[in-house]
């Protein structure tokens, strides 16, 4: 039926290259873009690379009552990164935000939201670069471990790429599949509690995914970092990537 659609509105159509380039047509969403280097699957095989900046996206759920907060911490850590263009806060608390931030080297906008968790990954207008900077609000990094991360996704930047990482896997004992946070040598995720990934997932979330997965984490509050991990390894058939935070020794 796409594939007539296509055929019907030309000026709304996807290149032949979409169908017949991995991940296909289908994975290309003509509502979003018909360019080849709006997409993040094809920029190997255009011989091109993401955009050199990144937007910041901070889930925020708690009210600021302290200077010392995690949330302020961490906007001056990525406002710092020589990569960041943006910073754009998700207000999800019942208190509003505060009138004054303290300052950063790069703008930040508050964007008031709801109480659901599917709004983290809305296309918000407002996210003017190809890489989205996904981070919860008491996320720990560094100035550098940004800058690091940044450029590890440029060169896979059809994957998921960050900091935590879970694993999922069949318990036999409850013969159901289970989900942990100990740390083996193999993962299965990276949580977008601190994760570059591209723009496009955000489209492909809200748009794609059918309507009752979405309404199944805004119901528990929770899981949205797990389904946008599987809504992307099933896109691309690859799995996440994980960067590693610096040691602290003593």
């Amino acid at each position: 039926l796409e594939i007539i659609k296509d055929r019907i509105f030309h000026q709304e159509s996807r290149p032949k290259f979409f169908w017949n380039t991995l991940p296909g047509g289908l994975m290309a969403l003509p509502e979003y873009s018909t360019y080849l280097n709006d997409f993040p699957f094809y920029y190997l095989q255009q011989g091109s690379s993401p955009s050199e900046k990144f937007t910041a996206l901070i889930w925020a759920t708690s009210p600021i009552v302290s200077l010392s907060q995690p949330i302020l911490k961490l906007t001056q850590a990525v406002s710092r990164s020589q990569y960041c263009t943006k910073i754009l806060v998700l207000w999800s608390c019942e208190k509003p935000p505060p009138q004054k931030w303290p300052p950063t080297t790069v703008p930040l906008t508050v964007i008031l939201s709801s109480n659901k968790v599917s709004e983290r990954f809305l296309p918000y207008p407002a996210i003017g670069t190809d890489a989205v900077l996904s981070l919860d609000e008491y996320a720990s990094l560094s100035t550098s471990e940004v800058d690091f991360a940044f450029v590890v996704w440029r060169r896979f930047p059809d994957r998921i790429v960050g900091f935590p990482m879970r694993s999922h896997f069949w318990d036999t004992s409850k013969n159901q599949w289970s989900y942990t946070s100990k740390w083996t040598n193999e993962f299965s995720m990276v949580l977008t509690a601190a994760a570059f990934y591209h723009r496009y997932y955000h489209s492909l979330f809200s748009n794609y995914l059918p309507a009752k997965l979405r309404s199944f984490v805004d119901r528990i509050a929770n899981c949205e970092d797990i389904l946008m991990n599987f809504l992307v390894s099933a896109v691309t058939k690859l799995p996440p990537i994980k960067v590693t935070q610096k040691k602290h020794l003593r």
